[in-house]
């Protein structure tokens, strides 16, 4: 167990069943469309009184031409805590 996850766990004290843990790997993604589904699975586990525990594995990878081309992508999801799917904004 890593430090973060110490720390969150000793944060949330009785409410570790809440806990999920998740790892989105995305080098592994071909497209926008595995971040959207990574987004949407994540917000599942809000929606059903989880506490997301999200590890974000090579995140600074290329996409496209620019190398760190997914950390724009990023950046609503993990400051407004919201997304776009395309057809709405979630949060």
């Amino acid at each position: 167990m890593d430090q973060i996850q110490e720390s969150l766990e000793v944060s949330l004290k009785d409410e570790r069943a809440r806990l999920e843990k998740k790892v989105v790997n995305v080098s592994q993604f071909a497209g926008p469309e595995h971040l959207l589904q990574a987004l949407t699975e994540i917000r599942a586990l809000s929606l059903q009184n989880k506490v997301p525990f999200v590890r974000g594995d090579e995140f600074d990878c290329q996409y496209g031409e620019a190398q760190g081309g997914w950390l724009s992508r990023f950046l609503m999801p993990m400051h407004d805590a919201e997304y776009w799917d395309g057809r709405a904004q979630r949060a």
